[in-house]
């Protein structure tokens, strides 16, 4: 069986303000914690693709000759994950104003290209948690698409059984 890989990819395209594509810019993807930057070129459609980048809080860059230059912080990338960016839209150089996109993580959960629905739990989050009688089990209901059959007030004694991930079933019970 091969190793499955954490890597993943951050996808998106490059438009004009009149909406038209921009083939050619320069596409940078920036994990500044590890110290990690990828470079890329958009294609004649304006679309790039940075492949083989691991988890991490990436910013995107785009420049291109005659535009200034735009970036978009927060591009929360999980382990194995493919993130479309969405577009950026370049204005002509000149113009006086600085341009800085913030993503919402929230919005990042809808995957166009799979069904899959992923997070990322952070540390803040598992500080923060409330465990009902120190049951981790619990941590898995802040997950998309987790839900409990289980009362909140109540500890989840049945296990992994009262959890029901993206739609499945609980145990048949006779």
């Amino acid at each position: 069986m091969p190793a499955q890989s954490s890597a993943g990819s951050i996808s998106g395209t490059v438009l004009d303000g009149s909406g038209a594509t921009v083939p050619g810019a320069k596409v940078t993807a920036t994990f500044r914690a590890a110290g990690i930057t990828r470079t890329t070129t958009s294609s004649a459609e304006g679309a790039f693709s940075i492949l083989q980048l691991p988890p991490g809080d990436y910013t995107v860059a785009i420049e291109k000759e005659g535009f200034d230059r735009i970036e978009k912080t927060g591009v929360i990338l999980s382990t194995g994950e493919r993130v479309n960016a969405g577009a950026f839209t370049l204005s002509p150089k000149g113009l006086t104003q600085a341009v800085t996109i913030s993503a919402d993580a929230g919005q990042l959960q809808l995957k166009t290209e799979s069904g899959e629905r992923s997070d990322l739990i952070t540390g803040v989050q598992v500080r923060d948690l409330a465990l009902n009688g120190r049951n981790m089990l619990d941590m898995m209901k802040i997950l998309p698409g987790v839900v409990s059959s289980v009362n909140g007030q109540v500890s989840n004694s049945s296990g992994l059984s009262g959890l029901h991930v993206n739609g499945t079933r609980g145990p048949r019970t006779s």
